[in-house]
């Protein structure tokens, strides 16, 4: 009988068999009990959500300002993509807010990695390389943490993959170059500590295309070029504003603003701050932990212990060989990816980092690991098959064990922990609050200094307009001390005082005992305490 598939045909089959089994694995792990684990509003993903439904209504932000490049948020800013990207989902839902909304966009962008992040890998490397790297990246513990809430700069290592993948096909195929400006332009607008990386990675990266004639001066480039410069123009004018060069500024109907507080004395001012620095990356690689136990899962880090072994075999052979293609000027095209390290080695340098700071640097990170773990097969491969099996056996047995202990532990003991810093329960206290308080015509209600403003105004509604006619700020700029929705007056804390008959208190756990001539109602870690 005719053969009908090649050896390679059956060997391409099984590739994207791999490929999908993991794609799937790792979409799972992502999306399961979505908006349960963690429970709750955390409060910059409250912010960022609150400031997309002011858009949605009336056009304007926090501060006032219709459709800015930054949101002032809390005084010190907040990068804008996250909000814009939840204003198509509003207007689905009916120009309402809740969790899904909210965390859709990361989840949507974090599938798009784990594709991105497979493509990558084998263009540069091999078949066996790039499943690896999928493999890790689906059950990598800070990559499905991140995944699972929507803080807006956990949306820049996403795109700074996507601009990197569409830029290594781009070479090839020029109609993708485009693309690849889109997303590092957009990434700009994920977060702001990557300002000063995205250019340098543009640079290098232009660079080493033009001098090994990879890259040449057509419609494409110039295109490419001035995506990248139309997008990064308003935040350029954002920092001259802020830096006090420009007054406001309005593009139709984009808005850049001087905020109350800019940070720009952030940034190592001195070789001694950058030495410093740069122990702070080597102490956080090393013990994987922040001290933030919604940040991390520990003993699990950001990679499992066996992780950090394998990314630095990975990190030396990648050196080596862009070392030697260097010495013998050759193109490699995996200097793209040590590109994307020397861009989060200045962020390291730059600024002290914790776990989200220098967030651009792990996926590049795992994807050295993959390199590492290939190296270690490839070496032994050569000479005795039957153990490069073994070792790929037990590799992904010890990775699935510490998989599946950070799932469990992500599924109970985590669950518990974000229960508080997630703020689960506050929603149905104070809408219930402000239900009673209508009804019963109370006028006030205070609130645990430990609910934040942000969550209040998305939890009740009350649009950017509302909150701006009625706000009444306190000392610490711009934070409210009280704001009024529907005639009802939230104050943001709760007075030493002995508690009035005539308010309504939402207090947070251990907080109750002056409230025994009160109704109790608990949710969570919160209560809600209304005269009898």
């Amino acid at each position: 009988m005719k053969k009908i598939f090649t050896d390679k045909d059956s060997n391409l089959k099984s590739e994207y068999f791999v490929f999908f089994f993991l794609f799937l694995l790792g979409l799972c792990t992502r999306i399961i009990y979505l908006g349960v684990v963690p429970g709750g509003y955390q409060m910059d993903e409250t912010y960022s959500a609150w400031n997309a439904f002011s858009l949605y209504h009336c056009g304007i932000d926090s501060a006032g300002y219709s459709y800015p490049v930054y949101f002032e948020a809390w005084g010190h800013g907040q990068s804008a993509l996250n909000s814009y990207l939840m204003l198509p989902l509003i207007a689905l839902a009916g120009g309402h807010v809740n969790l899904l909304i909210i965390r859709l966009p990361q989840i949507v962008l974090s599938a798009a990695t784990l594709a991105a992040s497979y493509s990558i890998m084998r263009k540069l490397f091999t078949p066996q390389a790039a499943c690896w790297t999928l493999f890790l990246l689906a059950i990598n513990p800070w990559h499905v943490m991140m995944s699972r809430w929507g803080l807006e700069a956990n949306l820049a290592p996403g795109f700074l993959i996507l601009g990197l993948a569409f830029f290594l096909y781009g070479l090839d195929r020029p109609k993708l170059l485009p693309l690849s400006a889109l997303c590092y332009g957009l990434s700009l607008y994920c977060y702001a500590v990557i300002w000063p990386v995205v250019p340098v990675i543009l640079l290098l990266q232009g660079i080493y295309g033009f001098a090994h004639k990879k890259l040449s001066l057509n419609r494409w480039t110039v295109l490419s070029t001035c995506i990248v410069f139309v997008l990064a123009a308003p935040l350029m004018l954002f920092l001259l504003v802020n830096q006090n060069f420009l007054p406001n500024i309005q593009l139709g109907p984009f808005s850049i603003y001087k905020m109350s507080y800019f940070r720009s004395n952030e940034l190592a001012h001195s070789l001694k701050e950058v030495l410093k620095n740069i122990r702070n990356v080597m102490y956080l690689f090393y013990h994987q932990d922040v001290g933030r136990p919604f940040d991390v899962i520990m003993p699990y880090g950001f990679f499992y212990d066996i992780g950090r072994l394998f990314i630095i075999i990975g990190i030396i052979v990648l050196l080596f060989k862009t070392a030697a293609s260097i010495r013998r000027r050759q193109f490699h095209a995996p200097f793209f990816l040590l590109v994307q390290l020397i861009g989060a080695g200045i962020v390291g340098m730059l600024v002290t980092v914790n776990i989200t700071q220098i967030n651009c640097a792990y996926i590049p990170l795992i994807m050295c690991e993959a390199i590492g773990i290939c190296a270690i097969l490839s070496a032994v491969g050569k000479r005795k098959v039957l153990l490069c099996r073994a070792i790929q056996i037990g590799l992904l047995a010890v990775y699935l064990l510490y998989f599946a202990g950070f799932e469990h532990a992500y599924y109970t003991d985590y669950k518990e922990v974000t229960t508080a810093h997630f703020q689960k329960g506050s929603l149905e206290a104070v809408r219930t609050a402000l239900t009673y308080a209508k009804e019963n015509q109370q006028k006030d209600i205070y609130i645990d200094s430990w609910l934040k403003y942000p969550n209040i105004l998305l939890y009740t509604e009350t649009t950017a307009k509302e909150y701006l006619d009625s706000v009444v700020y306190s000392e610490n700029l711009p934070a409210p001390a009280q704001f009024t929705k529907d005639g009802v007056t939230f104050h943001m804390g709760i007075p030493d005082t002995e508690p009035q008959d005539n308010c309504i208190y939402i207090l947070y756990e251990g907080a109750t005992e002056k409230y025994t001539d009160f109704e109790l109602t608990q949710f969570y870690s919160w209560y809600l305490a209304i005269p009898r």
